[in-house]
């Protein structure tokens, strides 16, 4: 294996976040899932580099990036604009995995024109099941409580949560002693906190709404027996993403460290490959907020402030 190229820093906010890129060609940005850091995607990276330039990068709370007292999903998608600025990139064929599938989603929605495809594999518009979603996790904020802290004793190091872990996130891997013992940890250098934040704020992730905005060629790659992710909520993606395709490929993994995804990096590959270039004003609907504020009483006091100190308090 190479070694991996030298890291970069991108500022969002008062965030650096880290990011390397690798390859040559059209540029592919690639979001992890929650707690995978540029270190475990390496493998994966140089697979895709021999067809594109991928950029990477640890979310914020993650590895080498900084940590947070708190962050909001919004902020870690932000960050995929400040990493694609610092390194130059206008616009990107977007690729993300279970959690950076919604992070991948509200970012093609909200900036369309830095979005030229994307590639979504076994990914969800909502983490958890909702009354108009009956699809994701079943379980009370309680339950959910305790399902992060077994993540986090993942995280740890403890030996029965790595073995939960593992026989959730990768069965066909579970049942080997040496994987386990390699795995146990978490990812090595993400602290147990951070990783509480990330799966904490996972349980309100819902980006259901934002789906119908998507106007990329859009494939979504899922396992059919994926016990993380399952497979309706991939259904679910594809049915409600204009013009989207869904590749529905056999297994029970959710993920499968150290392994190649070819089916993965074949739908990136031929994103990249049938994508025609957008056309300068090309892109008509984005995702947007519009902010209504009302000051209470404001004409009895812009009459007492007058006017140029009731401006400069409106400035």
């Amino acid at each position: 294996m190479e070694p991996m190229p030298p890291i970069r820093y991108a500022t969002s906010g008062d965030v650096h976040v880290a990011f390397a890129s690798f390859g040559h060609g059209e540029d592919v940005v690639l979001t992890s899932a929650a707690t995978g850091t540029m270190d475990f995607l390496w493998g994966f990276v140089q697979d895709v580099g021999r067809h594109a330039r991928v950029t990477w990068y640890d979310k914020r709370g993650i590895g080498r990036s900084d940590g947070a007292a708190n962050f909001t999903f919004e902020e870690r998608m932000d960050d995929i604009r400040a990493v694609m600025d610092e390194a130059g990139i206008e616009s990107a064929h977007l690729t993300g995995a279970s959690e950076g599938g919604p992070m991948s989603i509200l970012f093609a929605a909200t900036y369309p024109e830095r979005v030229k495809s994307l590639t979504l594999y076994g990914s969800y518009p909502s983490a958890r099941r909702r009354p108009d979603y009956p699809y994701g996790w079943d379980m009370t904020l309680r339950e959910y409580d305790r399902f992060v802290d077994r993540v986090v004793g993942w995280a740890l190091g403890d030996p029965e949560d790595t073995q939960w872990f593992w026989e959730m996130f990768s069965p066909s891997n579970a049942a080997r002693p040496e994987f386990i013992e390699a795995m146990r940890g978490g990812t090595g250098i993400t602290s147990p906190n951070a990783v509480r934040l990330v799966w904490e704020n996972m349980y309100e992730v819902d980006v259901r709404s934002v789906l119908p905005a998507i106007r990329v060629p859009t494939t979504i790659v899922h396992r059919t027996g994926d016990r993380v992710s399952p497979i309706e909520g991939g259904r679910y993606l594809a049915e409600h993403i204009p013009g989207a395709r869904l590749v529905e490929t056999p297994g029970n993994d959710h993920i499968t460290p150290g392994q190649p995804n070819q089916e993965w990096i074949d739908a990136i590959v031929e994103n990249i490959t049938v994508t025609a270039p957008k056309a300068p004003g090309d892109t008509d609907r984005r995702l947007a907020t519009v902010l209504f504020t009302d000051i209470v009483d404001s004409t009895p006091a812009a009459a007492s402030a007058g006017d140029r100190a009731w401006s400069d308090l409106l400035d």
